[in-house]
């Protein structure tokens, strides 16, 4: 995205749902404080947020895929986001998504903990949420904590 499209385009597509009070929109991926700012943030700061917005979408489809909703995005000290939900018997789980040689790694912690990377690469598709929900439940389970799937 060009600086020029980033200063004029908004990632809006009329599916919000921070206004039924989700900390990330289900329809356009960025998080209520992005919504709720998005005509004073800078030119810079709008081409991250688009940049970002693959690696959301897919973890908002991941979330869903595990029967969740997509709680919130933490920023890691490194300046990486984590996508975090709350699993009914694993509890607080963070993944990421990264763009990677073929296609994208999935990379899991919980409890904030140390981060696990679950695959080398998922291939880009159709099933890829589904894959990477699958890859996040083997995960969890391989933790010793019990996940329905």
């Amino acid at each position: 995205m060009t600086p020029t499209q980033a200063d004029n385009d908004s990632p809006c597509i009329a599916l919000c749902s921070t206004a039924l009070g989700d900390n990330v929109c289900r329809g356009c991926g960025r998080t209520f404080i992005e919504v709720a700012e998005w005509s004073a943030l800078t030119v810079a700061d709008k081409t991250a947020i688009w940049a970002s917005l693959p690696a959301r979408h897919l973890a908002i489809a991941v979330a869903a895929c595990l029967g969740q909703m997509l709680e919130q995005l933490d920023i890691d000290p490194a300046g990486a986001e984590w996508a975090r939900l709350t699993h009914p018997s694993a509890g607080v789980v963070q993944f990421a998504l990264r763009a990677a040689p073929g296609g994208w790694q999935l990379w899991a912690r919980c409890g904030g903990g140390m981060s696990d990377c679950l695959t080398d690469a998922l291939p880009d598709g159709e099933a890829l949420a589904e894959a990477a929900a699958r890859r996040l439940v083997g995960w969890l389970r391989s933790c010793r904590m019990t996940v329905a799937d």
